[in-house]
């Protein structure tokens, strides 16, 4: 069983991270790159993301209710349920939404329903105010990842609550990245005002619409289409036809082989097999332009960093590519019969693929690093002042998100190394930096939030010491010898203590 922490914050506590809070969903199984388990979505990050590191806008942290290109779904409702152990008093929901996808990610049309026993009705709640208004009209445009909307209404009290409407665009799905639940009290507080959804540090050094510009030059010279990560969902409508008019025959039975083997695999696996890892290496180890193969070098794709004043904040990337020198008919040919795809749509995909040699995709590489440091070079240049004055609030902002990542993460066997890497620094000097602003080295600081929801585990929970050491990613017998040595007590006489009436 998946337990969560009974912490407050300082203001408020979100019921939904409450122990014991179930979610679940419309769809069980989706296929889409977002997480597969909604529990992803009882998070307290997923709306605080405006200027952190483009890492952190994670589509894998989101839960996409994708079920492939199927006509039937659009004519499907979605919904997200979270159960509570007993009645419970509510009265607002904020909702961070995910991606808007080329073929949905959006509601048509929402509602919030609640009941008390599985066998009642679902009652409808109402008045409902949606802040910052929510646009049901059927179109993309116009949407950002991450926008929080806030739901309020009169207070209900419930043991099950969801939201239920009608998904968006012509795959029909909703793509979400945070459920919160909430009973404020609202003559004092005011919902978030009108505007903002959260941009990407990168995003704030390189308009991405300059990138795409040059993407559009520089794939009239290769043949291949240049991007940074997540660019498509930040572009004007304009470029963002552009850019889709690049990828539309892959939705319209004519994919190129990396479009057909993800929808096989799952977008998910394909983008573990993308992923720019090279021999365990974080991406921020990864700073200086090369070839990265993908699928045992069926294909592969240029890969250049883009860093500014020293800190690696994102990579430019060519689209994938057949390596000549790697071709091999015999390998595709089990490849397909592996995922069992008929060999003349297999063979079809590799002949629409670009076909490169290693050299002509390693110039590309090479120019695409002389691109991606004119652009950072630009940037300084523009606003050295900024840069200057930044740079230690960089520092700070860092080590805050990589807090931020660490408390969501507890229970995710997180290492130290996964942590410089989402707030785009190496190793040492995250390490550095950490231990300068907070007086602890990462892994004890790490250690120590563990060792804190051990302690609510142990006190408010019914888990024993085993449950806990389970849930934090340790070994009883490791767990016990930590926790003495930082509390002076043993876990098992912390519980006896914590749980004893006086």
């Amino acid at each position: 069983m998946h337990h969560r922490s009974d912490m407050l914050s300082t203001t408020e506590e979100n019921l939904a991270r409450r122990a014991g809070v179930l979610i679940s969903t419309s769809q069980a199984h989706p296929v889409g790159g977002g997480a597969r388990d909604p529990r992803v979505l009882l998070n307290d990050s997923a709306h605080q993301l405006d200027g952190a590191a483009i890492a952190l806008f994670d589509r894998s942290k989101t839960f996409d209710t994708y079920r492939g290109q199927q006509p039937e779904a659009t004519a499907l409702s979605d919904w997200y349920m979270l159960e509570f152990p007993q009645d419970i008093a509510i009265n607002c929901i904020e909702m961070t939404m995910g991606y808007p996808h080329r073929d949905g990610g959006w509601w048509a049309s929402l509602q919030v329903e609640c009941r008390s026993t599985p066998a009642d009705p679902w009652q409808v709640v109402a008045p409902l105010t949606i802040t910052p208004p929510y646009d049901f009209s059927d179109t993309r445009e116009g949407r950002r990842p991450f926008t929080t909307h806030t739901l309020t209404f009169d207070t209900i009290h419930t043991r099950q609550i969801r939201l239920i409407g009608t998904p968006g665009g012509f795959a029909g799905l909703t793509s979400l990245a945070r459920i919160a639940i909430y009973h404020r009290d609202l003559s004092r507080w005011n919902p978030l005002p009108a505007g903002n959804p959260p941009i990407p540090q990168l995003f704030r050094l390189i308009q991405p619409q300059v990138v795409f510009d040059v993407s559009e030059n520089l794939a009239e010279v290769t043949g291949l289409t240049v991007g940074l990560p997540l660019l498509e969902y930040y572009l004007d409508a304009h470029r963002y036809e552009r850019f889709w008019q690049r990828l539309s025959r892959n939705y319209h039975n004519e994919p190129e082989l990396w479009f057909l083997l993800g929808e096989r695999l799952g977008w998910n696996t394909w983008n573990r097999f993308f992923s720019p890892m090279e021999a365990g290496a974080p991406m921020t180890e990864v700073t200086v332009p090369h070839v990265h193969p993908v699928l045992n070098k069926a294909l592969a794709y240029a890969i250049a960093p883009v860093i500014v004043d020293g800190v690696k904040v994102g990579a430019l990337t060519a689209s994938t590519a057949i390596v000549k020198e790697w071709f091999d008919w015999d390998w595709h040919r089990h490849n397909a019969q592996r995922f069992d795809i008929p060999w003349d749509h297999y063979a079809a995909a590799v002949t629409r693929t670009p076909q490169m040699h290693l050299r002509q995709l390693q110039a590309t590489a090479e120019l695409l690093g002389m691109i991606a440091n004119t652009i950072a070079n630009l940037v300084h240049r523009l606003d050295r002042a900024f840069v200057a004055q930044a740079s230690h609030q960089h520092r700070k902002d860092a080590i805050r998100q990589a807090i931020d990542y660490m408390e969501a993460h507890i229970e995710d066997r997180i290492s130290i190394a996964q942590v410089a890497d989402v707030v785009a620094l190496t190793l040492p000097h995250f390490s550095a930096t950490f231990t300068a602003e907070t007086g602890q080295n990462p892994s004890d600081f790490l250690i120590n939030l563990r060792i804190e929801r051990a302690k609510q585990y142990l006190a408010h929970t019914p888990m024993t010491v085993n449950d806990v050491a389970d849930v934090l990613g340790y070994s009883p017998s490791h767990f016990s010898r930590l926790f003495k040595s930082r509390t002076g007590m043993a876990p098992l006489h912390y519980l006896l203590r914590a749980r004893t009436p006086s």
